[in-house]
């Protein structure tokens, strides 16, 4: 058997392809020549429907083609080289990679198409109009059985910006994740009490240089609420000082790429000077494999990160020193309040005490 060779003409350039069906060259000639239609007919006409229903699909958009189109349209199994799955996520990789993120929150894109593709039973090659609302539903439903919530809807917000930039570069024509939201869950992220910080940064660790210096980054961490990439991507030179003689921050986020601002706390800059503003250099890992060490030590109850330092900050913000949202999420990098209301929780006292301003009687 050999393939079928079709030849096309293209404003009078000619070429020749070979279509993905193949025939002995007798059968052809005399399914070719019967007046009643063949399966083989049937299938030639097929393929001159869909290149024609390209071509006019082309000219509606403006674009003119030529016969190098025709090929690639042919070649790519009757779709076009740039309407299929991979081309736009090529494209969208392609425009996250030039934005100034963490290489980690990259990876969370590339993580969350191919759980959509995992789901949806798609491929690169597959055509964008089989990117339906119904592939978007099984998508949500794959990730509801496969991850918790707050998982589950940072993946699902972020193969909606794919689509969305799809949208906006004319590759789709609507976004089929329109009209699916996923209800986030808040989580209330327990961290450590005042008390149970000062307990922790009193205890005497002269014994063990190692718990030392994780007790004295995660104390730093609570004064000045940076991240762990941050506070280990931090140099001698960051550190600044003001007209006021204030010891500030301010520098870029290495997960987002938000500046931060802020003045660095008593406790946090009596960390920072012990060390010469040359911080402990430790990887995550050990970092929060210590802490839990330490929180025996300690006797704290909950289980300590690096994180939850980031969350003590911000409330200690809010609540002990009554800053505005603003200003908190200025301090934390964030791009807006929404997000710092996540981490700044207001606690009842703090409500109490504003009511006692009022005057007597509160």
């Amino acid at each position: 058997m050999s393939p079928v060779e079709m030849g096309v003409n293209v404003n009078g350039t000619r070429f020749f392809v070979n279509l993905p069906r193949r025939s002995f060259p007798g059968t052809f000639q005399k399914e070719m020549t019967k007046k009643a239609q063949t399966p083989l007919k049937e299938y030639l006409l097929a393929v001159e429907a869909s290149i024609r229903a390209y071509e006019t699909k082309c000219l509606a958009k403006g674009k003119k083609i030529g016969a190098e189109d025709i090929r690639e349209f042919i070649r790519n199994g009757f779709y076009s080289p740039t309407e299929n799955l991979g081309y736009l996520i090529d494209r969208f990789y392609t425009y996250i990679d030039a934005k100034n993120i963490a290489a980690c929150v990259k990876n969370k894109y590339r993580l969350a198409v191919n759980n959509f593709l995992a789901s949806s039973g798609l491929t690169r090659n597959s055509a964008l109009e089989e990117v339906t609302t119904g592939k978007c539903r099984d998508f949500v439903e794959y990730l509801t059985r496969k991850y918790k919530n707050s998982s589950l809807t940072g993946m699902v917000c972020r193969f909606k910006s794919l689509l969305t930039y799809g949208v906006e570069n004319n590759l789709l024509e609507r976004n089929p994740m329109f009209g699916i939201k996923v209800k986030k869950q808040e989580i209330n992220i327990e961290t450590i009490s005042y008390e149970e910080y000062e307990r922790l940064k009193t205890l005497d660790l002269s014994w063990c240089e190692r718990l030392e210096k994780v007790r004295d980054l995660f104390v730093f961490s609570c004064g000045t609420g940076l991240a762990y990439t941050d506070t280990q991507n931090l140099a001698v030179d960051d550190f600044k000082t003001n007209d006021e003689g204030q010891v500030y921050l301010s520098k870029e986020r290495a997960k987002t790429g938000v500046i931060f601002t802020l003045v660095v706390l008593p406790d946090a800059l009596a960390v920072a000077q012990k060390y010469g503003y040359n911080m402990p250099k430790i990887s995550n890992q050990k970092m929060n494999s210590y802490l839990k060490e330490l929180q025996d030590l300690a006797k704290i109850k909950i289980t300590l990160t690096c994180h939850k330092a980031r969350h003590f900050y911000a409330r200690t913000l809010l609540n002990k020193y009554h800053f505005s949202l603003d200003i908190v999420a200025r301090c934390l990098g964030h791009s807006n309040t929404n997000i710092s209301r996540h981490y700044a929780k207001l606690f009842s006292s703090t409500v109490f005490d504003a009511f006692k301003e009022i005057g007597e009687g509160f």
